[in-house]
């Protein structure tokens, strides 16, 4: 009981020890699969671990909590999300989804066309992301990473809060957003995160060196 480190080298087991504590906790220590909840980074090691899980411990996965980190927020906040504003059915906007947004909130900030030269969706996508994913303040990234556009600065923080703006008012998320608002229920909303501590009694990260 209690917390575990495992740090080994590829094959030499590390999803095994994470498969059996699973099985040894269900049928030795009587912990019911709703009580675990069994996280990995890739969409590949999520499946295996979960397969895995399954025929050792002969129990319907679907019971435990599992999957990448993405999944489990996704799973959460299809629950919580109301606590943020967010309708049950909200959407999950991909790639070309977020490019379609980004380049809507440039428009609403009056910035598509003009003399200066202004960073592309996906330029402002992935500096939105770097932001998120560091808790790096955007002007900060921005001046780490595209310090040409240092001078556009106040723009490019407009075009940023548009762009966040524009996400909640179709009821959309991308997928740093299922991170993020998954930290601000566990940080800001105190029943969420209690009802949240008292469901999960045991938390097991497969792949923890890939998590940022």
């Amino acid at each position: 009981d209690g917390p575990l480190l495992v740090l080994a080298g590829a094959g030499s087991g590390k999803t095994k020890v994470i498969t059996e504590k699973i099985a040894h906790l269900i049928h030795v220590g009587q912990v019911v699969a709703e009580h675990i909840a069994a996280i990995t980074f890739t969409n590949k090691a999520a499946r295996e671990m979960l397969r895995r899980v399954e025929e050792v411990c002969r129990v319907d996965t679907r019971r435990l909590t599992g999957g990448t980190f993405h999944h489990v927020a996704h799973q959460i906040l299809r629950e919580h999300g109301g606590e943020l504003g967010y309708a049950r059915g909200y959407s999950i906007l991909d790639r070309e989804d977020s490019r379609d947004v980004m380049t809507a909130s440039v428009a609403d900030c009056g910035l598509a066309v003009g003399a200066r030269r202004f960073p592309k969706a996906d330029v402002l996508i992935d500096l939105v992301s770097m932001a998120v994913n560091t808790q790096t303040p955007l002007a900060d990234v921005l001046a780490e990473r595209r310090a040409q556009f240092a001078p556009l600065t106040d723009d490019v923080l407009r075009v940023a809060r548009r762009y966040a703006e524009r996400k909640h008012e179709l009821n959309a998320m991308d997928f740093d957003d299922l991170l993020l608002n998954w930290k601000v229920l566990l940080a800001e909303r105190e029943p969420v995160r209690k009802a949240l501590a008292g469901r999960f009694r045991h938390v097991l990260v497969d792949e923890y060196q890939d998590t940022n």
